[in-house]
């Protein structure tokens, strides 16, 4: 479970990684950068980092066999792509995914920045935990 939001040029994320319940790392780093963009993942069996990227780069196809979706955030806006391939464009000036989505998505609503947002799903959302780590586009 997980929590990634995004505002004002920043990308936000909690550091927890769950499987099935379980706790595996308190230390995962979900924010990665491709050029000048930020990307992250969340969803039941997310790649690793290596190969969310390689899936990024050869644009996005089909990949039925996982289930995640991924935000990438880049000067021209917001993408959320989907391991059914392809992404959609969001026109929201805010934005989050995972399960702390929703409780992130208020906070916003509310004023929150990126990492406000994330430290409320940290204090809301069962499974969304550890720190915050904060990556900016500039």
């Amino acid at each position: 479970m997980t929590v990634i939001a995004f505002r004002d040029g920043l990308m936000a994320a909690d550091t927890c990684a769950v499987w099935f319940g379980d706790l595996k790392d308190m230390g995962c780093h979900k924010i990665m950068r491709a050029g000048k963009k930020l990307i992250a993942c969340a969803g039941m069996g997310c790649p690793s980092d290596e190969e969310a990227l390689k899936w990024y780069k050869e644009g996005m196809p089909p990949w039925p066999e996982m289930n995640f979706v991924m935000l990438i955030a880049s000067e021209k806006g917001l993408k959320l792509a989907t391991t059914l391939g392809g992404f959609d464009l969001v026109k929201a000036e805010y934005f989050a995914i995972g399960a702390g989505a929703q409780c992130a998505m208020g906070a916003m609503y509310m004023g929150a920045s990126a990492e406000e947002a994330v430290q409320a799903a940290i204090k809301h959302i069962d499974g969304c935990a550890g720190d915050v780590d904060v990556e900016s586009l500039r």
